[in-house]
């Protein structure tokens, strides 16, 4: 605003001057506006445009290179309310131009400044996007990068400032990386330097990676492990993780040419242990190579081994770290030590000088060592011990918590204000502690805030007033600094733009009438001359109704003939005087005036087994109601309907059939005068089904061929149908029969089941209800039981032989043979009526050792043989 009157007076000024020594020459032109001035500086190869908006046909433009500069870089005449001056290159870095207009019969206007940019540089690739790979040498090498655009063109350098590249690529199409292929860059190790392109930007600037030789990789440290044992034992070389098939050699020198030790990863391991008789008794280094198949030995990693013995190093227990903020000291306490006994604080694990030291005075057992700076971040100190007579111990690491930082402000706890330009603007934070500083920066990384301000004494709260953040909504972003503590990360906060502030949902009443009168929406909280807008959607052009504040009021009704007979939204704007319309505020109305839905409780479903209706019953009703029941929540069509009649308070909606499966039904009522309730979810039950019969009531008799088989069910009711299937899923029974009159058990007869063992599968059916599941038993053979060696007794008499059999039923029929197959029949008996056993009388030939025993029972099939030893 400043630098736009400072411009307007000069033009004044200039005009002023020149009309007051030139009287007599033509009038000049009025000099072109800053903001009708568009500069655009496009990348080398592109010709860079400056457009003049808001001029004359015929008027012509020139556009110089400075301020003083006699010849335009560029003219261009108007053939409209716009002119473009193309110019070849304007130059790579930001600058200004200078811009004249001349009028038709007038002088050339004084010349407006316009600043530039930059031409658009493309963003040089990250290091962490690059890798390069250093073939063998027969093979090509390769630069891949990632993190692209298709169309990126990628370049591969030799040293920072050549200028043609080694190799190029381009982003294919959906491709997000490119990889550049080199013949050789060269066996030793190196850096490539790497640009990118972007479409439409110029060349980034390069970035360095280094590259491996073709070498092996020399091991890291870190994955060598040096034990200098004590004289008796053996010293050894742990290198980890590595390749099977990695020779490893370990030498004393750094330009020895024989190794003092060496050995190969085996197959499936990924370290090696490599033995030395002694390395000596002071500290020293070895020097480990590494060789892969195909490859070069690698250079020779130095790693130190200590001393033997050495001091105990400090348990991290006993490290105590303090990170403080910058300016205060930091410190490292270490306990549990001896009078004496030297400290020393280390940066790293390697490292030769200590980034403090201390010793334990007589008498104490710790000591603290004071350090100016440890680091801002979390990070780890190596500590370590020296007794008297001692090596040095081994570093002890210790992690350390970063320096305190203020916690960041929520977005909820800032404020902020963009008044009208004729007003600062405000940023206030709450829940803040005295002496807490507030700063608000434009941006995440501003290193200049726009603001500052400290909350005082006795407050919690800062306010930054800024002179102004600009007309259009934005962003701010606020850190808070504690006293004690490093400033926070800074908290975007949004602010919109310099219009009215929409009005709150709360100040809003919709008022949805039935049909027979207009709907109202009443906005409360007003200013005289406000002006208030109803709108249908949020989007809409056109409102459905408006209304201002008048005089002395503070609210103000817009009446709309009818908002719809459901619940919606209406859309409320509000303009102050000298201020650009709001946002639509959303507000939310109910329906028109709706039956009150039944209660659950009040609802009865009876589902009936298929042949009767089921019915829907809804009591705590009033005359002239109707109730309709729906299958689902959304359905358009009711499954049946009824009308509460005079003088009572519940109807029933009889339907053919709900389903035979629990469900739920849908139930609704309407008064008359009213919208039909809401739906009420109403659970029922499945159809009836019969209970399965218990297997312990059911008896499978499987006898002989040519006679039926039967199977009885007991424990039932007269009218139950019981039905037998011959597997769990079979629809077809074998056999069906019904429980008679008096009776409490059927028997289903089947012609023949099988002579084998097996299962069938009965189901129950009562009246009125669905069948039961089927419960499965199990039946045997046809074959009878044989008879039990132990309940076999052969008497050997001089004279007359007796065999007793026992364990049988009534009827059975016992034969006694003289083998297990075939043979002569001894003799034969039948079991008596009311006996379990049988004696028959025999006379067994000479020189008998064994009899063999069969049992027939009635309608089954003779059993096999069981022998019985005399």
């Amino acid at each position: 605003m400043f630098k736009k009157t400072i411009g307007f007076c000069m033009a004044v000024a200039m005009i002023f001057s020149l009309s007051c020594i030139q009287p007599a020459f033509a009038a000049v032109t009025t000099a072109p506006a800053a903001a009708d001035i568009t500069v655009t500086n496009n990348c080398t190869g592109v010709a860079d445009t400056v457009v003049v908006n808001n001029v004359d046909s015929g008027d012509v433009v020139k556009v110089y290179s400075s301020s003083s500069a006699t010849t335009p870089v560029g003219t261009a005449t108007a053939t409209g309310t716009s002119v473009t001056v193309s110019i070849d290159q304007l130059g790579t870095s930001a600058g200004s131009v200078y811009v004249t207009l001349t009028s038709s019969g007038n002088d050339e206007s004084p010349r407006t400044a316009k600043t530039y940019t930059a031409e658009p540089v493309s963003a040089a690739p990250a290091a962490s996007t690059i890798t390069v790979t250093n073939n063998y040498s027969l093979a090509n090498d390769t630069v891949l990068v990632t993190g692209l655009e298709a169309g990126d063109v990628v370049k591969v350098y030799a040293t920072s400032s050549a200028t043609t590249p080694l190799g190029t690529a381009t982003v294919a199409s959906g491709e997000t990386s490119a990889t550049v292929v080199i013949a050789q860059i060269g066996e030793a190790a190196g850096k490539a330097y790497v640009s990118v392109k972007e479409s439409g930007k110029n060349e980034s600037a390069k970035t360095a990676v280094s590259y491996a030789s073709q070498k092996t990789t020399a091991p890291t440290a870190a994955t060598v492990t040096v034990t200098n044992n004590y004289n008796t034992s053996s010293d050894t070389v742990v290198v980890t993780g590595l390749d099977e098939g990695v020779a490893v050699k370990v030498y004393a020198t750094a330009t020895s040419t024989e190794a003092i030790g060496s050995a190969t990863v085996g197959t499936g391991a990924s370290s090696v242990t490599i033995s030395i008789p002694q390395l000596g008794v002071a500290a020293g280094k070895v020097y480990v190579t590494l060789q892969a198949a195909l490859k070069e030995e690698s250079v020779r990693t130095a790693i130190s081994y200590t001393a033997e013995p050495k001091t105990t190093a400090p348990a991290a227990a006993n490290i105590t770290v303090t990170n403080n903020i910058t300016g205060v000291d930091d410190t490292v306490a270490v306990s549990s030590l001896a009078a004496g006994n030297i400290v020393k604080v280390y940066a790293t694990a390697t490292g030769t000088t200590p980034l403090g030291t201390a010793t334990v005075a007589s008498g104490q057992t710790s000591v603290t060592i004071t350090i100016s700076q440890i680091g801002k971040i979390a990070g780890k100190v190596y500590v370590s011990v020296t007794e008297s007579n001692k090596l040095e111990s081994l570093r002890t690491l210790k992690s350390f918590a970063a320096e305190a930082v203020t916690t960041a402000p929520a977005a909820s706890s800032i404020t902020v204000s963009n008044n009208y330009s004729t007003s600062s603007d405000t940023v206030v934070v709450t829940g803040l502690v005295e002496g807490d500083k507030v700063s608000v920066y434009a941006t995440a990384t501003a290193t200049t805030p726009l603001g500052t301000a400290t909350v005082a004494s006795g407050q919690t709260s800062a306010t930054v007033t800024i002179a102004q953040l600009g007309t259009a909504a934005g962003k701010v972003y606020v850190s808070v600094k504690a006293s004690d503590k490093n400033e926070s990360v800074r908290t975007a906060a949004s602010y919109t733009a310099e219009r009215t502030t929409a009005p709150a949902a709360k100040s809003v009443t919709v008022t949805n009438n039935y049909v027979t009168s207009s709907d109202t929406i009443v906005i409360t909280g007003l200013a005289e001359g406000d002006v208030v807008k109803a709108y249908a959607t949020s989007t809409s052009a056109d409102p459905i109704g408006s209304a201002t504040v008048e005089s002395g009021a503070t609210s103000a009704t817009i009446t709309v003939a009818q908002l719809g007979a459901g619940a919606g939204k209406v859309y409320i704007s509000l303009t102050k005087a000298n201020k650009s319309e709001s946002p639509r505020t959303a507000v939310s109305y109910v329906a028109e005036p709706r039956t009150t839905a039944p209660a659950a409780a009040n609802i009865t479903v009876t589902n009936n087994i298929a042949g009767t209706n089921d019915s829907v019953v809804v009591t705590g009703l009033t005359e002239g109601q109707q109730v309709f029941v729906y299958a689902t929540a959304s359905a358009t069509a009711p499954l049946g309907s009824a009308t509460v009649a005079a003088g009572q308070t519940s109807a029933t909606v009889s339907i053919e059939q709900l389903g035979a499966k629990a469900s739920k039904v849908y139930v609704a009522v309407k008064d008359a005068g009213k919208l039909e309730s809401l739906r009420t979810t109403k659970n029922y039950g499945a159809e009836a089904v019969t209970d399965a019969p218990a297997a312990e009531k059911i008896t499978v008799t499987n006898k002989v061929e040519g006679k039926d088989d039967t199977i009885v069910v007991t424990g039932l009711e007269a009218g139950a149908v019981v039905k037998v299937y011959a597997t769990a899923t079979s629809t077809t029974p074998l056999g069906t029969a019904t429980v008679e009159s008096g009776q409490t058990s059927a028997t289903v007869t089947i012609a023949q089941l099988g002579t084998k063992a097996g299962s069938v599968y009965v189901s129950v059916t009562q009246p009125s209800k669905l069948e039961s599941k089927r419960t499965v038993k199990s039946y045997g053979t046809e074959t009878s039981t044989a008879p039990v060696a132990t309940k076999i007794v052969v008497i050997d008499n001089s004279e007359t032989d007796y065999i007793i059999v026992a364990g049988l039923q009534a009827g059975d029929e016992v034969k006694v043979y003289t083998a297990a197959s075939g043979g002569e029949t001894l003799a034969t008996a039948t079991v008596a009526a009311g006996e379990t056993g049988v004696r028959i009388s025999a006379t067994l030939p000479a020189n008998t050792s064994k009899l063999y025993i069969s049992v027939t029972s009635q309608d089954k099939l003779e059993s096999a043989r069981t022998a019985k030893a005399l």
